[in-house]
């Protein structure tokens, strides 16, 4: 997989500053307020790219509890070539009996959840770093992402 380094810069930045905050969390309760900057899903979009959302299906940052239109976001998008499904498992519709939390799981509508709510990434230390591998699972080409580590230092 290549990558234009230019292309979807603002999802790429915001997504890495929210895993460097994630990742320097000591405590729940500070972990927490990360919800509305980490991702919940990645939904696949009508024009092929995937838009990350929060825990409250708000694309990252908002809070805001309005209806929102996912279209109107073009520069939180994701190019489908930057995804990798092969660590994913493929989940039928409907089915949410025991769920692996190592996994991120695809839906038939191509949306990927990353944890669930018995194992939010700010419960604690093994659903952090199992939400930090899942990120990068599914978007390997940004794992090695440092760049914004002088914003949360």
């Amino acid at each position: 997989m290549t990558e234009d380094r230019n292309s979807y810069p603002y999802a790429r930045e915001v997504i890495s500053s929210a895993i460097d905050q994630l990742r320097k969390s000591t405590t729940a309760k500070y972990a927490s307020r990360l919800r509305p900057w980490l991702p919940y899903v990645f939904f696949l979009l009508k024009n092929g790219r995937y838009l990350p959302v929060n825990r409250d299906y708000k694309p990252l940052g908002l809070l805001d509890g309005h209806w929102i239109k996912y279209g109107a976001f073009p520069w939180l998008e994701i190019d489908a070539s930057l995804v990798d499904l092969s660590k994913t498992a493929i989940t039928p519709k409907n089915q949410f009996a025991r769920r692996d939390p190592s996994v991120a799981y695809v839906y038939p509508d191509h949306a990927i959840y990353l944890f669930w709510d018995a194992c939010p990434p700010w419960e604690g230390s093994k659903e952090k770093n199992l939400y930090i591998s899942k990120v990068f699972s599914v978007l390997p080409s940004w794992e090695d992402e440092k760049c914004y580590t002088k914003w949360v230092d």
